[in-house]
């Protein structure tokens, strides 16, 4: 597990102190006098103070002034609330804190519940969710970091994404994950702020299962209802929703309905046409239709067990040595570092070792697996001669599409070292993977291209006859004609 208050590596906090909260900046909305609340005496007044932002609910009683450094989540902290309290209180902020604004007041107590106290020493270095506590950042971060972060990184000038995530082991796909702000050119980072580089939230891989058939007997059985969802409905939400109370499947339908499932019911099946409906959240995807269902599959790595390994018999026989190791491994960590090396299976062993293979080569043991991760207590990491090994999901074949110039089906091209000699489809979808994209594409036998969804104006197809020169029974694409997978 991580130590509060440790520095890991140049520039990495697991938590910091901070300073005590400025009196001038709390004020109470009292008519009458002033009164001293926790050693600092607020402003007494009776109309809200200035500026505020618009829907700040009417019966609050304490007010707070956002200074240099505040955020969501320190706010929070330091006052005794959650994020989602302070987000009802203050709705302009949004659910992402991508509207909250230095200098502005923000609602802080309501009636009914204990007016918060600030603390006369220093303030809070972690915040709690959901039982779990997370040291606070040290810096500012940007609108995108998720608070459930396990260690900050404050950034250097010169910092770029591949210097951050090869220093400390883990993949583009996690580092936009935990900081969904970052663009995709990783061209917005600025010296000073923090990023999240290790956190519990892991992304789940949902892949496309096409248009279902749907009526009253119906094949997801599970409906999730959103605020909005007639104007914000996604595939994205209804995968994310569905995820979160631990569902298989998830479809979207009336292009705003959601529902979940762990098995496809009511001998329901694949469609030939019907899924037409634009989402209203994202107008270029559908989201189902008049009894037709865009189901989505989530895909996890699978939990193989404890294997027996030696030094003489490698159940995996490819190491990978990941910087930090000794403090840092993960599960995950592992999984994304053999992934990006192009392997099936991942084991973790003796709490810091990585190991990968294409085939597995041992037995499954009785036992033996229980020594904690070294970044993670909470997961078993192998043992003495013991791996956990996990298996990636399997990327799915999506088919043969035309790509027009002017029209591409999947648009970002990503260009690989001497991808004219080593071109694969797995190849190209490690790399569109290792950039946080669903989808990958192979053209023209050698280029590689990436998207988080295929265009609606093309539909498959055929012409798909390119060999790959890296070598493979399947084919890379065609004179402006792409073949697609997902994952």
């Amino acid at each position: 597990m991580w130590n509060s208050g440790l520095i890991l590596l140049a520039g990495l906090v697991a938590s910091v102190v901070s300073e005590p909260i400025p009196s001038q900046a709390r004020q109470t909305a009292a008519p009458t006098t002033a009164t001293t609340t926790g050693g600092v005496t607020p402003k007494a007044t009776s109309t809200v103070p200035s500026p505020v932002q618009e829907g700040i609910i009417d019966t609050c009683t304490d007010y707070y002034k956002a200074l240099d450094g505040d955020d969501c989540w320190k706010i929070t902290a330091r006052f005794g609330f959650t994020l989602a309290e302070f987000i009802q209180w203050n709705p302009a902020v949004d659910k992402t804190c991508a509207g909250f604004w230095l200098g502005y007041y923000y609602c802080v107590a309501i009636p009914g519940r204990p007016t918060s106290t600030i603390a006369t020493g220093p303030a809070p270095t972690a915040t709690v969710i959901e039982g779990t506590s997370y040291p606070l950042p040290p810096s500012a971060t940007g609108t995108g970091s998720t608070p459930k972060c396990n260690t900050w990184y404050v950034m250097k000038f010169g910092n770029t994404c591949d210097l951050i995530t090869n220093q400390f082991g883990i993949t583009k796909t996690q580092l936009n994950l935990w900081n969904s702000d970052i663009d995709i050119n990783c061209s917005n980072l600025w010296a000073g702020n923090s990023l999240c580089i290790s956190s519990p939230v892991d992304k789940s891989y949902w892949s496309p299962l096409g248009c279902y058939t749907d009526s009253s007997s119906r094949a997801l059985t599970k409906q999730i209802i959103f605020p909005d969802q007639n104007t914000v409905m996604t595939p994205k939400l209804c995968q994310d929703a569905c995820g979160a109370a631990g569902y298989k499947y998830a479809g979207v339908e009336y292009a705003h309905q959601c529902w979940c499932g762990n098995t496809i019911d009511n001998n329901h099946g694949p469609a030939t046409s019907g899924c037409t409906a634009a989402c209203p959240g994202e107008p270029l995807i559908t989201c189902g239709g008049d009894d037709r269902l865009n189901i989505y599959q989530n895909e996890k790595y699978a939990d193989l067990g404890c294997f027996s390994d030696s030094s003489t018999a490698r159940t995996l026989r490819t190491q990978i040595i990941i910087p930090d190791q000794n403090s840092i491994l993960t599960r995950e960590i592992c999984q994304n570092a053999c992934d990006k090396e192009g392997f099936l299976y991942s084991g973790v062993e003796y709490a810091h070792q990585c190991w990968c293979d294409q085939q597995l080569h041992g037995a499954l043991a009785t036992g033996g697996c229980t020594s904690p991760c070294a970044g993670d207590a909470s997961q078993m990491c192998g043992g003495s001669d013991r791996l956990n090994v996990m298996k990636k999901p399997q990327s799915r074949t999506m088919g043969c599409y035309p790509s027009p110039p002017l029209n591409k089906t999947l648009q970002y091209r990503v260009v690989i070292p001497n991808e004219e000699t080593l071109m694969t489809p797995d190849l190209c979808r490690t790399t569109c993977r290792s950039k946080g994209f669903v989808y990958s594409g192979v053209e023209s036998g050698s280029q590689c291209y990436c998207d988080d969804r295929i265009n609606p104006d093309s539909t498959p197809g055929s012409g798909c006859i390119d060999a790959c020169p890296g070598g493979t029974s399947m084919n890379c694409g065609g004179n402006y004609r792409i073949t697609i997978h997902s994952l």
